[in-house]
């Protein structure tokens, strides 16, 4: 589930949901209504492997080239000038990004340790 708030007045919010996150369209077609840097709930992942532990908030921006998808506690981020696809790539990069770390667990660095138990608080899966 998708759930975002944008900051439309100096007291004023709007939010909205959908039901799963590959019903992404309609979260799409909000965003782009709007002048826009909200953040968004992540209740689930569109990836039928993983799950996510606790909801997550990522981070939309638009600027002047497209759309900078961010998760700030992983670090994990995408853009692109199409929002789909912006969140489409960031759904894979940070599927991508826990994956690589939980490969090379017994090789990371303490930064990258604790990168990975960042990952390991929020997804679950395989």
């Amino acid at each position: 589930m998708l759930v975002a708030q944008t900051r439309l007045e100096p007291r004023f919010y709007t939010s909205f949901a959908t039901t799963n996150c590959t019903e992404v369209s309609f979260v799409t077609e909000t965003i782009e209504a709007r002048e826009l840097k909200c953040s968004v709930k992540i209740e689930d992942l569109p990836c039928h492997d993983y799950y996510l532990l606790r909801p997550a908030v990522i981070e939309v921006e638009r600027g002047d080239l497209g759309y900078v998808i961010s998760h700030p506690d992983t670090g994990v981020f995408t853009y692109d000038a199409d929002l789909k696809l912006a969140l489409d790539q960031f759904f894979a990069a940070f599927i991508e990004q826990y994956e690589f770390l939980k490969a090379n667990e017994n090789e990371l660095s303490p930064s990258l340790k604790h990168d990975l138990e960042t990952f390991e608080n929020l997804i679950g899966g395989c």
